[in-house]
């Protein structure tokens, strides 16, 4: 019997401040914007925080060829409570009307959230009230006072992110159904950096696939491992905010929904990875039996700079000045697999790279799939780093204190 969590508990609490206003109304050639301004919660109090109520800009996109109603898309995004109000050129107001132009469904915007910045009053009694924090400083600040005291979880920011985003799915229906056109029962949820990890606590929806920069700046190893099963693209020469591939991104993600729209089988690729002292090994199986058949597959290979970080991010901190970006140009090149076995139903792709002398090599495999309306899902597996040792051994305590190098 299923119990409920706090998370539940605090998600499905009435609020009385749950409301929501059109601000702007664009009409375009193919779709209408509407900019709405959504109060989804109020979060504690104002003893607790300067934000304790928490409102968003909501962009929804209607088609005017609305071809699949019944399912909509919403990215939960970020921003300042600061910004101005949304324009239909903002970059990702834009790529969510050009989604919604792909898939022929509507498209929400959530921007805000979390609600930064914002002070916190235990803060500010301690430092001064000028201190204000944004996205990962709150997330930080917030799980350190649960761990402090761990009778009130609310104050963990994960539970307004995700209370905040449910409201949205809801003020999504209302609105469509005011607007009399189809209302959408299901929603598709995407988002990026810290929002990837906090959509897994939507009950309205499983994650299953997860876009990823190879160059970013965390994480990217740990994810099949942390989920326990999810779909990864690995973006090649791409760093956390995937500068220049945005548009790429929104294809793969086109694909990837037009084919839960459809009901259509999802690609079966599952893979191992293995290494000795003198190479490094990627093994991907696809099964095509019902799922689809791979249109081909591709490797990546990219090589550390020195033998003294182990690190492929395409920006790094710099030494002399760790709050200061540097370029850290660990390049993807593409590189042949090997097709080991094929059948009518299976097909074995394979990737071998050599140790390096020095440095570190990473490689992954990406197999790329036919979609519904001649789209493309590109998919990959995780990414193997050999040799699979690290520049420094463990430390403990204040042993782990550093400089960079």
């Amino acid at each position: 019997q299923y119990q409920a969590t706090p998370l539940d508990d605090y998600v499905n609490a009435p609020d009385p401040y749950f409301s929501w206003t059109i601000i702007e109304t664009y009409e375009e050639p193919d779709y209408k914007l509407y900019i709405v301004n959504l109060t989804s919660q109020k979060w504690i109090d104002e003893t607790f925080s300067s934000r304790p109520i928490w409102w968003h800009y909501l962009c929804i996109t209607v088609p005017n060829q609305l071809t699949r109603p019944n399912t909509a898309f919403m990215l939960i995004d970020g921003g300042s409570n600061t910004d101005g109000i949304p324009k239909p050129t903002d970059e990702s107001v834009a790529l969510m009307s050009m989604l919604a132009l792909g898939t022929g469904s509507i498209t929400a915007d959530l921007q805000d959230i979390p609600n930064v910045p914002i002070r916190f009053m235990a803060s500010f009694l301690l430092i001064n009230w000028e201190e204000t924090r944004n996205d990962n400083a709150a997330l930080a600040w917030t799980w350190k006072a649960f761990i402090d005291n761990q009778s009130n979880p609310a104050v963990l920011l994960h539970l307004p992110m995700t209370k905040a985003s449910v409201r949205a799915m809801d003020a999504v229906q209302k609105f469509t159904a005011q607007l009399r056109v189809p209302v959408p029962e299901t929603f598709v949820i995407g988002g990026a950096s810290k929002v990837n990890y906090f959509l897994l606590y939507e009950h309205q929806l499983i994650l299953t696939r997860i876009d990823s920069a190879d160059g970013q700046d965390a994480f990217w190893r740990e994810l099949q491992r942390a989920t326990g099963g999810t779909y990864l693209r690995r973006i090649p020469n791409a760093e956390h905010q995937c500068i220049g591939h945005l548009i790429s991104i929104v294809l793969t993600i086109r694909s990837f929904y037009l084919s839960i729209y459809e009901k259509q089988t999802l690609p079966s690729l599952q893979w191992i990875k293995s290494s000795n002292n003198t190479h490094g090994y990627i093994r991907a199986v696809v099964d095509f039996s019902v799922g689809p058949k791979p249109i081909n597959g591709i490797g990546y290979r990219a090589r550390t700079l020195n033998d003294k970080r182990r690190d492929f991010r395409l920006f790094i901190g710099d030494p002399s000045d760790p709050v200061k970006p540097m370029a850290n140009p660990v390049i993807w090149f593409t590189t042949p697999l090997v097709t080991e076995a094929q059948t009518d139903t299976t097909i074995i792709y394979s990737l071998t790279i050599e140790r390096p002398l020095d440095g570190w090599e990473g490689f992954f495999i990406q197999v790329n799939f036919p979609g519904p309306d001649g789209s493309v899902l590109e998919l990959t597996s995780e990414t193997q780093v050999i040799p699979d040792t690290y520049p420094t051994g463990d430390c403990h305590n204040e042993g782990c204190a550093g400089t960079l190098v």
